[in-house]
């Protein structure tokens, strides 16, 4: 070899030690999916056993209205409730910057091919609300999709896979992470069994917003036939965690209406918080109005039946002024 040879291959050398090779992205820390969930059959509160399974066998929220004391977190209806999609929410750690959920045949993951994509959302919520010392109460990050189930899924049981990633999934994923909610019975409106499962649609406040510790008022929207609904706070619910009690902090057993119409119903409750905290609001019904061609459980009001789940902040109350002008 010629030293001028010599001295390329050395320096080519030297080029490929400080490049190396390209480094892996890591994952988010955690993510947790909200709508629909699955809860730990272990109390993740570390307060006593837990006790509570739905109909299908699924760990559920707990709560104090339905006669068997369980929720339903597990079946998702696209019928009108205002709109003719399902709300698919989730939270995950700030180092995620989406989230991507899937349904899967049981046992699979993506990037395997027994998976097919519901959607994306690249652009999360951090909640705005601080604590007494002016902290912020989080850090984690709101993500949601609306998605129109499809006949294919009608009456039909899949996973429902949710990942959050760092980047766009690489050919195997090994920058995101995932949270598996198992069983999950999809009923699309336009097909199928009747009745068709009864929908709602938390309204506000939105999926990732903060709220006064002092109080606020949740609205929903609901599928017409439902002349009760329960909206109810959880606390401490985040990224690792999607809580096992559904009213803990506060609930609000709402029999009547705001507004109906011959689709539409629309409802509003005045809730607290559990102070300055991470907190779920939920909507849900155990009253035998509920209808399901589907799922027999939900459709006799045994189970308490989720329609929708929001995470939002509770904080310190934002002072606000008023500029008074005063005749001279």
């Amino acid at each position: 070899m010629s030293s001028l040879a010599t001295a390329a291959f050395m320096v080519a050398a030297f080029v490929g030690v400080l490049a190396g090779p390209a480094s892996a992205v890591s994952p988010p820390t955690s993510v947790k999916s909200f709508n629909p969930s699955n809860v730990s059959t272990s109390n993740p509160h570390g307060s006593g056993p837990f006790d509570c399974t739905d109909s299908k066998g699924n760990g559920g929220h707990k709560n104090d209205y339905s006669g068997t004391s369980c929720t339903d977190d597990t079946t998702l209806s696209d019928k009108a409730d205002g709109n003719g999609t399902v709300h698919v929410t989730g939270v995950a750690s700030s180092n995620a910057d989406r989230m991507i959920w899937s349904y899967c045949t049981s046992g699979h993951v993506p990037p395997s091919g027994s998976c097919t994509t519901m959607g994306e959302d690249d652009s999360g919520v951090t909640p705005t609300a601080v604590d007494g010392a002016s902290n912020p109460v989080t850090t984690d990050e709101a993500y949601d999709i609306e998605f129109d189930i499809p006949s294919s899924l009608d009456g039909v049981t899949r996973d429902v896979v949710a990942e959050a990633c760092n980047g766009a999934p690489d050919g195997t994923h090994s920058n995101c992470v995932d949270d598996t909610v198992t069983d999950v019975l999809f009923d699309d409106s336009g097909s199928g069994a009747n009745p068709q499962t009864t929908a709602g649609d938390i309204t506000t406040p939105a999926h990732g917003s903060s709220v006064s510790n002092n109080g606020f008022t949740a609205t929903a929207s609901t599928s017409a036939e439902l002349d009760r609904v329960v909206l109810g706070t959880e606390s401490g619910t985040d990224s690792t965690d999607v809580g096992d009690d559904v009213d803990i902090c506060d609930s609000n057993d709402d029999t009547t209406p705001d507004t109906t119409s011959a689709t539409v119903d629309t409802w509003s409750a005045s809730l607290a918080t559990c102070g300055d905290n991470t907190d779920s609001v939920s909507l849900f019904s155990e009253n035998n109005t509920f209808a399901s061609g589907v799922n027999a459980s939900c459709d006799n009001g045994d189970d308490g039946c989720l329609m929708d789940r929001h995470w939002i902040a509770g904080g310190e109350p934002v002072p606000t002024t008023a500029v008074i002008t005063l005749p001279d």
